[in-house]
């Protein structure tokens, strides 16, 4: 008898899973391997054939011309004139569309060419003496001149690479290297060969071959059956190669008349597919299938590839033909494609499956019934605990193990929450939760930013409004900000009437603690600009909530009694964090911050100079700054010059410049007739007294 719920279900489900591979994967591998196999090496021979065929009746047409040229012109001189040498290779070109360019050299340097692309050209040479004559003449589909150019004569086909190894082949056509055409930039194969008139090479007939049309029915290919051809000459260069593949950007030191190579390829699974199928090739690998990496089958080595979630076979062609020597043709079919035929190995396999899988549901079904009551107590149990309904939840007894420890954990955090019900702050009731721990009395010194927030004028607010009223404005306002500040990952020490004191720095640190308590400072104001907005009959016009931000040492930690204890904050930093919010009454500010806060975030929000106070118990008066906005958002150049001047107008006064000072603080009076702060400072110049102004700068609220 199981006894655990874990263990039962492991049991049931590994049997059922174990049955189920073995029925169905001993059949289906079988059959899907015989299937897959038979099926690739028929299409990708098939494709293989095409594309081959195809290359070599290309080649061979090509070599068919030159052997027809070469009897042609094989007496002691041309048969006919020069203009219907060049109207008989131009009509051999409409005739193959693959030819690029005919060309015929003699042994004087003397050239004549026909050029397909990329506009048809017919060009000669005539070198008589040191003064040869070039002429190229552009002419239409008609054969029609169109322009006529003459050149230098600087071209002598007698230094070209396919003149010289024309020669040295002695009658013999010779192939090059695959290339770019530098009119076109397109990849091709020149032959040549020497037309020999008693025993001396008289004249190099050569044709420029096209390879884009080979590029073009790999295309279809892969079109056609989803599969995808290269060809490969035997440095790896990609003759020819699908053009919806993508090629990665090129090294700068490459030669750009070379070729692409086949490790240009974006598709990174198909340059290690090719590498694969070039080592087995160089090993001649075993003959016996490999389904995990690759193999051999009906005599031809294949690869086993992938990209993303489709599986590919790949196998390699050897071209024959002298002239094609280390052309390979890298064929990739997808496996998707070749299962087609095995529709009813998939109906037979989803027919086990199936009845499998209604067996295993049954008896999946009768165990789920003995684990449901105690799972629906459970979950009971654990909406009484969301709802703090912590005296109504009631053991669970149960057989298995799992369920009896998530009945002690369950019961366990009901008594921690009992423990946690003489605390506030939601970051020390997370903290409880986690470390277990219970109730005591005690404290830490620790550096805090302390926020606070309170309505200005609510004595008279109580006045204008019913109780009703009072409560639920009350209510929403530090439902409100109580939001902004737990996202901020702020701690809220307690409520006063409609005040807010507030800490970052504990129970949990943050690096950024004045930072956070300045954002939700301005986030708090923009609400309560909404809330205005929104509500205008709600808000008496002369009431706004005034917010102060400090940063300093506090103790922090639980005090009060055995009885009932609050997580709370004192120390000096604490009442002078108090006291900067009070002194928003007497400068009509809405949100101060110290100095201390100001230094460490100044880069990020603007921020006024309003006074120089002692907050301390030292004499020395500290700065006290009115916050603005964040840095992000661009100040109002409005708001920005009278930031500018106030604060130089603050700089005359405190360095007793009193006349300088009062001329600037009586331009901004006119601007802002109602400002506090510009009519304190307007005072203090006014009076010329030292002790007066430093008197102003007490703590006298």
């Amino acid at each position: 008898m199981v006894g655990s719920y874990r263990s039962a279900f492991l049991l049931v489900f590994t049997a059922l899973m174990v049955l189920t591979v073995v029925s169905v994967s001993s059949n289906a591998y079988r059959r899907v391997t015989e299937i897959t196999l038979d099926l690739s090496s028929g299409i990708i021979t098939e494709i293989s054939e095409k594309v081959i065929n195809r290359t070599i009746g290309l080649f061979q047409a090509s070599s068919g011309y030159l052997q027809s040229n070469t009897v042609l012109f094989s007496g002691p001189s041309l048969p006919f004139p020069r203009d219907q040498l060049m109207r008989l290779f131009w009509r051999q070109l409409e005739l193959q569309p693959h030819l690029f360019s005919i060309y015929l050299a003699d042994a004087d340097g003397g050239f004549v060419q026909v050029r397909h692309q990329p506009q048809l050209v017919t060009r000669y040479i005539v070198r008589n003496g040191d003064s040869p004559q070039e002429r190229l003449i552009y002419r239409d589909r008609d054969y029609q001149a169109i322009a006529h150019i003459n050149g230098g004569g600087l071209f002598d086909p007698r230094n070209t690479r396919w003149y010289e190894d024309a020669l040295a082949a002695e009658g013999n056509v010779v192939w090059s290297q695959v290339h770019r055409f530098p009119e076109t930039g397109k990849l091709g194969v020149t032959a040549s060969r020497s037309i020999y008139n008693d025993g001396e090479a008289r004249y190099v007939i050569g044709v420029d071959i096209a390879l884009e049309g080979l590029t073009d029915f790999l295309a279809e290919q892969s079109r056609t059956r989803g599969a995808l051809a290269f060809i490969v000459d035997e440095r790896d260069q990609l003759v020819a190669f699908p053009h919806q593949l993508i090629l990665q950007n090129r090294s700068t030191e490459s030669d750009p008349e070379t070729p692409d190579r086949i490790d240009h390829l974006s598709e990174r699974w198909l340059v290690k597919a090719y590498r694969e199928l070039l080592a087995m090739e160089a090993s001649n690998g075993p003959r016996s299938q490999k389904p995990l990496g690759g193999g051999r089958h009906a005599d031809t080595d294949y690869a086993l590839a992938s990209s993303g979630d489709q599986r590919y076979i790949a196998q390699l062609h050897s071209f024959p033909g002298n002239w094609s020597e280390g052309w390979r043709l890298f064929v990739v079919v997808p496996e998707a494609s070749l299962l087609s035929s095995a529709s009813r190995l998939i109906s037979e396999s989803i027919a086990i499956s199936l009845i499998i899988l209604v067996g295993a549901v049954l008896l999946v079904q009768v165990l789920a019934f003995r684990l449901f009551e105690p799972m629906r107590r459970l979950v009971h149990n654990t909406e009484l605990i969301q709802q703090l309904r912590l005296d109504e939840v009631k053991p669970v007894d149960s057989r298995f193990s799992e369920i009896r420890a998530m009945d002690q954990a369950i019961c366990g955090m009901r008594s921690g929450l009992q423990e946690l019900a003489k605390f506030v702050p939601a970051g020390m009731a997370r903290e409880f939760i986690q470390a277990g721990k219970s109730a005591k009395l005690g404290g830490e010194m620790v550096e805090l930013t302390l926020f606070y927030s309170s309505i200005s004028q609510f004595n008279e607010l109580c006045s204008k409004l019913s109780a009703e009223q009072v409560t639920g404005l009350v209510s929403l306002i530090l439902d409100r900000f109580t939001q902004v500040i737990l996202r901020t990952e702020g701690t809220v020490d307690n409520y006063l009437g409609e005040s807010i004191l507030a800490f970052w720095g504990a129970p949990t640190s943050v690096p950024d603690g004045p930072a956070r308590a300045c954002r939700a400072a301005l986030h708090c104001q923009r609400i309560e600009a909404q809330l205005r907005k929104r509500e205008p009959g709600r808000f008496p016009h002369a009431t706004v909530n005034l917010f102060a931000v400090h940063c300093g040492r506090a103790i922090v930690g639980n005090f009060g009694s055995n009885k009932r204890m609050a997580y709370t904050a004192v120390g000096d930093n604490v009442e002078i964090g108090w006291i900067l919010k009070q002194l928003n009454h007497r400068y009509g500010t809405q949100i101060l911050i110290s100095e201390p806060v100001q230094r460490l975030v100044a880069e990020q929000f603007w921020v006024r100079l309003v006074d120089y106070v002692s907050l301390y118990s030292e004499d020395k008066p500290t700065a006290i700054y009115e916050l603005l906005g964040q840095r992000n958002e661009p100040l109002s150049s409005v708001l920005l010059d009278f930031t500018e001047r106030y604060e130089a107008g603050l700089a005359e006064l405190f360095d007793g410049k009193w006349s300088d000072a009062e001329v600037i603080f009586q331009q901004l009076s006119e601007q802002r007739p109602d400002d506090r702060s510009v009519e304190l400072m307007l005072a203090r110049c006014q009076s010329r007294d030292v002790q007066l102004c430093t008197r102003l700068s007490g703590l006298d609220i």
